[in-house]
């Protein structure tokens, strides 16, 4: 089943739908943005925003880490069109901010940082007049530009299905190609890439408004960490983020991160 993007009835009765059989080529890119706009939870990186910014409370030697997003996100959209009525659609943005690192002596240091974001989707309208459908995503990648810090692979799996990405733009089917899991379902994240003194986080939904983070352990070659699903079906993300030791141990050293952040459903 497709899920249609509610924004885009709503242009179509502001444009007429007399060529409702027409093929949509020739749809705004302003138009497309718009629809994209209508499913936050996969085009609006303020929706993103809470699992970048959240506390984190399990590295040793610190109190807290966290970061203060200034909003709201510089965005940009990219939309090429593949065909009659077939959209593939880039959103990038440029998120800025203080990082803040409180020591176990209550001192705070913070850092400023900048770093870019990007995610691209498939849409497809074949006739105006006709609802938008989503036809495929992929997760969203956060990265400091001429940073070090990369995620090389990245394997999510669970009783229901694995999901391995070594791509963070790579489309997926949506909603079928992306991961299925049963409410409390066990989940074991691996990921590769990062170096073994880097803090990867796992940031995981606990409920609809609220979520936990993990602190990933080195087996000697991969970062792993393992979370249940949240009780409460829909469409779900979580998010790894990784940050260079020497982002947090010192305080002169440049901002280095990166970042994934994957759609998932809950049954």
């Amino acid at each position: 089943m497709k899920w249609p993007f509610p924004i885009l009835v709503c242009l179509l009765m502001l444009v007429g739908c007399d060529n409702a059989t027409e093929p949509d080529d020739t749809l705004a890119d302003s138009e497309l943005a718009e629809v994209a706009e209508g499913e936050p939870e996969l085009f609006d990186y303020e929706a993103d925003a809470g699992y970048l910014g959240a506390s984190i409370r399990e590295v040793p030697g610190f109190i807290a880490i966290w970061r203060d997003l200034v909003r709201p996100f510089q965005n940009t959209w990219i939309v090429e069109q593949l065909g009659a009525g077939l959209f593939q659609v880039t959103r990038n943005a440029v998120i800025t901010g203080t990082l803040y690192v409180e020591w176990e002596d209550s001192t705070i240091t913070d850092k400023a940082f900048s770093c870019k974001g990007t995610k691209r989707s498939i849409i497809s309208r074949p006739a105006r007049g006709t609802p938008g459908v989503l036809e495929q995503v992929s997760p969203t990648l956060v990265w400091t530009e001429g940073g070090a810090m990369a995620i090389t692979r990245v394997e999510i799996s669970a009783a229901s299905g694995t999901t391995v990405v070594d791509d963070p733009l790579a489309l997926m089917d949506f909603p079928e190609g992306l991961l299925h899991l049963d409410p409390g379902e066990e989940v074991t994240v691996r990921v590769w890439g990062a170096p073994q003194d880097a803090i990867v986080v796992l940031r995981v939904p606990l409920t609809l408004s609220d979520f936990s983070e993990f602190v990933m352990d080195f087996s000697g070659e991969y970062h792993e960490g393992q979370w249940h699903a949240p009780q409460y079906p829909g469409l779900r993300r979580v998010a790894i983020d990784v940050m260079s030791h020497a982002t947090v141990h010192d305080p002169a050293a440049p901002y280095d991160s990166t970042a994934w952040l994957f759609p998932y459903v809950v049954r």
